[in-house]
């Protein structure tokens, strides 16, 4: 408000001005309508101008996209004529083709060559080489195999040009999906004049979509390009529009679908601006160039004389009546006069006020919209900002952010900024407030200045608005994929408040902006979580057997190939796993997993990648090791970690790992020649029970192969019956009568002969076979222990070796249980062999496991005894009958005396435990009477016999007393 300096009252005076006011009446007249008289000449002028120049900017577009197809009849020609002759076989065209598109205008997509079947592709109807540009500037060939219908075999053009000799060329579009061609083909013939073939050029819609941009010469100037029908074929912003029509419900991807009344109404609703438009077509293609521009840019030469010229009748007319009155109105105080001059300039404040206000909240959305990066993905982060920049550019004391829940049910709120601090968690039940949410659906804006009598807002009176002093409300509705998601509320406490259009706008568009945001978030954390899902383990977080292989052929890639990095590649496996899933389940073996990713990460520094491979198996990738033997070193603290109990629940579980190491030095190429070479390692180790690390060689390739076939011969000699059952006698040391035998299993290989146990029984663990293998020896024995008493009134007593495997089996004692009922055998005469280190894996579950064999009367022995590590305290808790003396203490009882003390001590051990002892591997007559004189009860060896099969089984018990021979074989294949 501008304040004017008061003057004191005057006289009236006499006019100045000597005219009379009709006088002065009738001169404005005339000169008013005189100067609309120049303004209309002026007009038409410039509009005509404008008009011409904005034909002018079409035709030259027009013949721009001319141009191109003419570049491309042009270089059809070329192609044509550089094509050899050829007939009966398949030309070589690839040099031909490529070369035309390194010649080739930079807008043209693609060249082909296209030929009839003759001799060379007899079964197929159309064979076709392409070469298209890539993005590095080169040039990519595809080999394509057409169908029937493909290509140009159902046009009219090609149908006469094979009824005759002649040039025949066709140009115009061709659609194909999203895909917008212009292609120009051209038939060619050999030399016979038979058709042979046709060649032909492209341009693609995004070429278009980039040619019509760069031709946008004013800034607001729009291109676009459409069929005849008005199909949209080419617009530069058609990212944004098929965003626009998804948000309306119309489900189309490709720009062909869209029509000129889409394109109108997405115009419309983004809010651009009044629109001139002139179209041409162009020739060739039935194709029309739409060229639209701003009224308000093109004619504003027009716009701006009309306003100088309204103007300036205004101030003449002005003059003339303030001449009037005051020559009629001297006697007004100057005061009034004043009073006028200051509401003028109040509603030019007001104006100005009300234009910085609307420039200020532009900026604020433009601001905002740099938040909507296309890679956000923490939408608490983004709504903070957005809330608290809208919150201070409305002035509002709270905003709030609200989304429906899945079932639509709840509202939520997702952020309530309220002065400054941000919120969440409050809900409203949908059904509690139905007038509300009917209007979230129906209006575009909620304008509540009186909220508490609103009767869109009036339901929330009770339990929202009044509670928390809200007088005014204004809410706008948040649209995701075509429907109502939510609501932005801007809500005012204490005082009343009115909103203003520009507020409102400003209100929408945030809520449009909010909108982008959350389908931004939700977008990427879809692809995340897909990237997480393809990439990455879900149960150890670890990059999985993909991601292992592509990050390996990448590093591979960068090697510099004079001064390559060293590194080495460990894989890791661990040993007996399954047994542990079967013993403990699947939730403490995954707890084995996750704790023993844990340890492995501390292990390692510097540049390393470490993935899991398999359920139980993890590779190890060291980048840049200085020297190879670091990675030796990295193994060696591996088993020094896992060597550790895990404490998993209430269970103590001990485990061990096998390690292949492969080292750059190899001459590969290939990540997964490298990842396999460390496996072949890994499964090396795995074999020798070394419980180590073993450095890859290329004997161990052969090696692998060599035991892939004998575990395929394995399976087949089960399933075929072509192992056997031999026993070897078991002899009580006192009396030298037979009490027993023990099971061995023999594979009679048809080209290797009798092959050792310590050869496949090793692969028949690894490979899981060992518990189908020892289910069947398990059977066999029994069933010939049911002979054995059939025949002799002393029933023998039948030892069979379990693996750990076996034992970790869940339906373990089921099977014993079956085999024991289809046999009839007494698990009085049976034993079963569990071997220290079986027992020792997992003692407090191996306890459990054996006193449950323990009370179907099954008699127990530990095998190998000394050659492991157990725990005397776990050796007295085990329900074992009896303990096996392992042949490597036996086989030195002649030579050394240190042999001979701890034999004796384990015996004694044995006997303070309640155990029976039997050695195996005996000899010489010496190493039995030694045996016999500290109390060894049993033995067995080659001293009483080799194991036998059951025919010399059945003589050997014969000429021990035995009623008669037992000369029946009950060997059976598998399953039988």
């Amino acid at each position: 408000m501008v304040s004017w300096p008061q003057k004191r009252k005057s006289t009236p005076k006499r006019s100045w001005f000597p005219l009379p006011s009709w006088l002065l009446v009738v001169l404005a007249a005339t000169a008013t309508a005189g100067i609309y008289g120049y303004y209309r000449y002026q007009a038409m002028d410039l509009s005509a101008r404008a008009i011409a120049d904005q034909w002018s900017r079409a035709e030259n577009i027009q013949e721009h996209l001319s141009q191109y197809l003419q570049d491309a009849v042009q270089l059809d020609e070329t192609a044509a004529a550089l094509v050899p002759q050829h007939q009966g076989q398949s030309p070589p065209v690839e040099t031909l083709i490529t070369g035309l598109l390194k010649s080739s205008p930079q807008n043209i997509y693609g060249v082909g060559v296209w030929y009839e079947p003759y001799h060379f592709s007899p079964h197929q109807q159309y064979y076709g080489l392409y070469a298209h540009r890539t993005d590095h500037g080169g040039m990519a060939i595809t080999h394509r195999w057409a169908a029937k219908s493909y290509g140009f075999t159902d046009q009219n053009w090609y149908r006469e040009a094979k009824q005759g000799r002649g040039r025949v060329v066709f140009v115009g579009p061709y659609l194909d999906h999203d895909w917008t061609y212009i292609t120009a083909a051209r038939v060619f013939y050999n030399h016979s004049g038979q058709v042979q073939g046709v060649v032909s050029v492209d341009l693609i819609r995004p070429d278009l979509a980039r040619v019509l941009s760069q031709l946008q010469e004013p800034s607001y100037e729009r291109v676009y390009l459409t069929t005849a029908q008005g199909k949209l074929l080419a617009y530069p912003q058609a990212q944004a529009l098929l965003q626009y029509l998804h948000q309306r419900g119309v489900k189309t991807n490709h720009l062909t679908s869209v029509s000129v009344r889409h394109l109108q109404s997405f115009q419309r609703t983004t809010g651009l601006p009044a629109t001139f438009t002139v179209t041409t077509s162009v020739p060739l293609t039935g194709w029309v160039v739409h060229l639209e521009a701003d009224r308000a840019q093109l004619f504003q030469n027009i716009y701006g004389l009309r306003s100088s010229l309204a103007v300036f009748v205004v101030v003449m007319w002005l003059a003339v009546f303030l001449r009037i009155l005051v020559a009629h109105h001297l006697q007004t105080s100057a005061s009034e006069a004043q009073n006028r001059m200051s509401a003028i300039e109040e509603s030019q404040a007001a104006l100005r006020i009300g234009q910085q206000r609307l420039q200020s909240k532009n900026e604020v959305l433009l601001e905002l919209t740099k938040l909507l990066d296309p890679a956000q993905k923490d939408l608490k982060t983004l709504l903070e900002s957005i809330s608290q920049q809208a919150a201070s550019a409305l002035g509002v004391d709270r905003l709030g952010v609200w989304r429906f829940n899945e079932d639509r049910t709840v509202l939520e709120c997702l952020n309530l900024c309220k002065q400054g601090h941000h919120s969440h968690g409050l809900v409203l039940l949908v059904e509690a407030y139905p007038a509300y949410f009917q209007a979230l659906e129906e209006f575009r804006i909620i304008d509540a200045a009186h909220p508490w009598t609103d009767p869109r807002t009036a339901c929330l009176a009770g339990a929202y608005l009044q509670p928390l002093g809200i007088t005014a409300f204004l809410g706008a509705p948040v649209h995701l994929r075509g429907q109502t998601a939510g609501i932005v509320c801007y809500e005012q406490v204490g005082t009343e408040r009115e909103w203003t259009d520009e507020e409102q706008q400003f209100a929408a568009s945030i809520a449009d902006l909010i909108a982008l945001g959350i389908e931004a978030v939700e977008r990427n954390q879809v692809e995340a979580q897909l990237v997480q899902y393809a990439f990455y383990d879900s149960l150890t977080g670890l990059p999985n057997h993909i991601f292992f292989l592509d990050h390996l052929n990448q590093y591979l890639r960068q090697q510099h190939p004079e001064q390559p990095q060293l590194f080495s590649l460990l894989y890791i496996g661990l040993d007996r796993f399954e047994s542990v899933r079967h013993s403990f389940g699947h939730l403490i073996a995954q707890q084995l997993l996750v704790e023993v990713v844990t340890r492995l990460k501390s292990c390692f520094q510097g540049d390393y990648l470490l993935a899991r491979i398999n359920t139980d198996e993890f590779a190890l990738l060291l980048e840049g090791v200085k020297v190879l033997e670091e990675a030796d070193q990295t193994a060696k603290q591996i088993h020094q970690v896992l060597s550790e109990p895990f404490n998993l629940g209430s269970y103590e579980v001990f485990t061990t790992i096998s390690i292949g190491l492969v080292h750059s030095d190899v001459n590969y190429s290939q990540a997964d020649e490298f990842l396999q070479a460390a496996d072949m390692a890994m499964h090396r180790v795995k074999a020798l029970r070394t419980g180590s690390y073993l450095v890859f060689d290329s004997t161990m390739r052969a090696q692998a192969l060599e035991r892939f076939e004998l575990h395929t011969s394995l399976r087949r000699a089960l399933e075929r019956g072509e192992l056997q059952v031999h026993y070897q006698p078991m002899v009580s040391l006192e009396d030298r009568q037979v009490l027993g035998a023990e099971a061995l299993v023999r594979w009679p290989h048809g080209q290797q002969g009798y092959l050792s146990p310590s050869i496949f029984i090793p692969i028949a663990e690894e490979t899981g076979l060992i518990a189908l293998l020892g289910e069947w020896v398990l059977r066999q024995a029994c069933q010939q222990l049911l002979v054995w008493h059939q025949v002799h009134p002393q029933p023998l007593l039948i030892s069979v070796n379990v693996s750990a495997l076996q034992l970790g089996q869940a339906d373990f004692l089921g099977q014993i249980d079956r085999i024991l009922a289809q046999t009839g055998v007494d698990p009085a005469y049976l034993k079963l062999e569990v071997t220290e280190g079986t027992v020792m894996e997992n003692p407090d579950w191996a306890v459990e496991k054996l006193k449950q064999i323990k009370s179907r009367g099954i008699q127990l022995s530990i095998d190998d005894f000394g050659t492991g590590y157990s725990s005397l305290s776990y050796l007295r808790a085990f329900p074992f009958d009896m303990l096996k003396i392992d042949r490597s203490f036996v086989c030195c009882l002649d030579q050394e005396p240190e042999s001979r003390e701890i034999v004796r001590t384990i015996v004694s051990l044995a006997h303070n435990l309640g155990m029976q002892v039997v050695a195996e591997g005996i000899e010489t007559l010496s190493q039995a009477n030694y045996l016999q004189s500290i109390g060894c009860g049993l033995g067995q060896g080659y001293f009483f016999s080799p194991p036998l099969d059951w025919a010399a089984m059945g003589t050997f018990l014969t000429r021990q007393g035995f009623a008669q021979p037992v000369l029946q074989s009950i060997s059976r294949p598998l399953g039988g």
